[in-house]
């Protein structure tokens, strides 16, 4: 449930609604300090948001000088194709979750964006629970204290100016991650459920 379904809910639903957080998979942060090598946006391709998002993506980095990898399980033949016209862009195609994981780990910044809005993305925490740095839009986090943990930019120019700044910064993980992530921890987020119901 997103927040904003848990507001409706609770506003127009005599029953108590109780917000629980995403199941994810993450259950430590693991992004380690200092600089990354690359920025990094991966997504399924075979959605229409996320290769729109892409070429989001792609139009603020075509601009730039910073290396830029677009990682999906599966090709598309359009981006592939887009991509080749910029040197410091390239597509990877990932085969696993390790593979993924990797790319995450070795970026200095996931950049994430959407066109949908419906609630936090679970990207959103394989990003901050394994990367480093991290630029979203409003429309990725619906999520206060998770949209704190990101850099946010709306437009190209937002964008571009984000992406300049935080290849300057060295990451540095933070006890407020680790704090706020762990509100998203499987375990946490059961117990709440079996209390709820119980």
């Amino acid at each position: 449930m997103s927040i904003d379904e848990f507001e409706y809910y609770s506003a127009n639903f005599k029953n108590e609604s109780v917000f629980l957080p995403v199941f994810q998979g993450n259950t430590e942060v693991l992004g380690e300090d200092g600089f990354g090598k690359y920025a990094l946006y991966h997504g399924d391709l075979t959605t229409s948001d996320n290769v729109k998002s892409a070429l989001f993506i792609i139009n603020v980095f075509k601009e730039l000088s910073h290396p830029l990898i677009i990682a999906s399980s599966v090709s598309n033949k359009m981006l592939v194709k887009e991509v080749s016209n910029y040197k410091n862009i390239s597509f990877q195609l990932i085969d696993a979750g390790d593979d993924l994981d990797v790319l995450i780990k070795n970026a200095h910044v996931n950049t994430l964006f959407s066109y949908q809005k419906s609630g936090t993305k679970l990207k959103v925490f394989n990003a901050l629970f394994k990367g480093k740095h991290c630029i979203v839009n409003n429309k990725m986090i619906d999520e206060i204290s998770v949209l704190r943990l990101c850099e946010v930019a709306e437009s190209k120019a937002q964008y571009k100016d984000v992406v300049n700044k935080i290849f300057k910064i060295p990451y540095t993980k933070t006890e407020n991650r680790i704090s706020v992530l762990k509100n998203y921890n499987a375990s946490i987020v059961v117990r709440e459920l079996v209390s709820t119901l119980f």
